[in-house]
């Protein structure tokens, strides 16, 4: 019986079952992939850099294929360089980049446009308007809200 803990200290730092987390950013400029395991120390990580394209001045848009290509490989990536398996994969967390969207075709999965990212420019003058008009004031007094601590253009 060498192998069995029976100090009730000990086993409780003793992992029941070696699983590992993902934490996962896609952030406007990379995404990153870290693996931690039961102590949240990271084991192996992984980042490449988000391909943005620019159609036009002011537009800041990301193929949705690319970046699922990108998304899938920093998981695989991070996995290998923890030198673990997929099935040790217990939990995920996921941080997008907020205000970002898509649609697609429910036939065929194809999505209609690209992503339009945060930075993208072309609303500019819609948002100046919105947050010039009287609603946004009054709803911003009445809800005490500071402009300021948003993100408006």
């Amino acid at each position: 019986m060498s192998g069995l803990l029976t100090d009730p200290e000990q086993r409780a730092q003793e992992p029941r079952h070696p699983g590992f987390v993902l934490g996962l950013d896609v952030g406007s400029s990379v995404i990153r992939c870290h693996v931690y395991d039961r102590a949240a120390r990271v084991c192996g990580s992984s980042v490449q850099k988000v391909e943005n394209l620019y159609p036009q001045i002011g537009w800041v848009e990301i193929d949705p294929d690319v970046l699922w290509i990108q998304f899938v490989a920093v998981i695989k990536e991070a996995v290998k360089a923890a030198g673990i398996q997929m099935n040790q994969i217990v939990g995920l967390g996921i941080s997008t980049q907020r205000a970002t969207f898509i649609t697609w075709n429910k036939k065929t999965g194809n999505h209609f446009h690209n992503f339009i990212s945060w930075q993208d420019l072309r609303a500019v003058e819609l948002v100046k308007s919105w947050n010039n008009s009287l609603l946004m004031k009054v709803i911003f007094f009445l809800c005490d809200l500071d402009i300021i601590g948003f993100f408006f253009l």
